[in-house]
């Protein structure tokens, strides 16, 4: 195999990473996402090596317009994915807060706790 047709090889590999990638995100496989990092690092170094030694052919440069793409399609998804999991977060957040009950205060600035509390500094005003 010459140094381009490797070179090819690698981006129809980078072009299955990324599939994977895009499928792990839409299902929220976030553990899986960690482990393909790795392959991705490992292919993004043998790429740079091979780029090394070949001219950018058509073929090659179409290839990696491809793969960018593709890298850019994921990115978007991934934006996407952190900005629903804050949004969730402040969701959950706010749910909480409303589960701990409403917080009244007093005339003097003090929170009242209980219902006990409202009766006691009412009748004492």
């Amino acid at each position: 195999m010459n140094t381009a047709d490797h070179l090819l090889s690698l981006i129809e590999r980078g072009h299955d990473l990324m599939v994977r990638e895009r499928s792990l995100l839409l299902q929220g496989g976030f553990d899986g996402l960690a482990r393909l990092s790795a392959d991705k690092h490992g292919l993004l170094t043998s790429l740079e090596a091979e780029m090394k030694r070949v001219r950018g052919t058509d073929p090659v440069r179409a290839a990696l317009a491809a793969l960018i793409a593709d890298s850019r399609r994921n990115e978007r998804i991934i934006v996407a994915a952190r900005h629903g999991v804050a949004a969730a977060r402040r969701r959950i957040e706010t749910i909480i807060a409303t589960g701990r009950g409403a917080v009244a205060y007093d005339r003097d600035g003090s929170a009242i706790t209980s219902r006990d509390d409202a009766t006691q500094k009412s009748s004492s005003a």
